[in-house]
């Protein structure tokens, strides 16, 4: 059924990943929170210096997400119910999507850097704080819309996966189900990953030359 256990010697070992994950994420961002506090001492532009920093707080929030997981697993089971479950992906879902797009934005600052050194050098945090507040905007705005229609209409069935102690949302209409996995897919991945290639070419062309 559904609610199957995996072997408890497995369990174990997923908990203990994500445990470790956990404390990995939050311990080692706040480290580059403190570090980026202190600008000054760090060789990058103060717009690297944002997103960087908006990285960290996307990365520390996503631990959100898995902290629910590993509850799940050491409890053995799924302990949320459908609403919650589908709030917590979402929320979960919003974290990637600002790490992505922050990192592409990352990519983009540097080849700017490198097309006008001078430029970037004396370009104001105001910009940098546009940039990263755009993302979060859009990201949040997405997440909640997406969750508050998938909750308040009949196309949605939260499904517990027992082998990843995830819950997973299975869509009752074909069209449905494939209008929202094509969207996610191309937002959250074709787009960033597109910029992020380009850009990364764009920079290596530059550096050769």
């Amino acid at each position: 059924g559904l609610l199957s256990r995996s072997p408890d010697h497995i369990r174990y070992l997923m908990a203990a990943w994500n445990l470790v994950a956990i404390l990995f994420d939050v311990v080692g961002n706040i480290l580059v929170l403190a570090i980026c506090k202190n600008s000054d001492r760090i060789k990058l532009d103060k717009t690297s210096v944002i997103i960087i920093r908006n990285l960290s707080v996307a990365d520390i929030g996503y631990s959100i997400y898995m902290t629910a997981i590993l509850s799940n697993i050491l409890a053995g089971k799924d302990l949320f119910d459908e609403r919650w479950c589908a709030i917590l992906l979402y929320t979960g879902y919003c974290f990637v999507s600002v790490d992505v797009y922050l990192l592409c934005f990352l990519n983009l600052n540097k080849l700017a850097t490198l097309r006008s050194p001078l430029k970037a050098k004396y370009r104001s945090a105001k910009y940098g704080r546009m940039i990263v507040a755009t993302i979060w905007f859009l990201s949040i705005v997405l997440s909640v819309s997406k969750t508050a229609i998938l909750l308040a209409t009949s196309n949605l069935e939260m499904m517990y996966q027992p082998l990843t102690y995830q819950c997973m949302p299975v869509f009752k209409k074909r069209a449905v189900r494939w209008t929202v996995v094509i969207s996610t897919t191309f937002v959250v991945v074709v787009i960033p990953l597109l910029a992020t290639v380009i850009t990364t070419i764009l920079l290596f062309y530059h550096v050769h030359h």
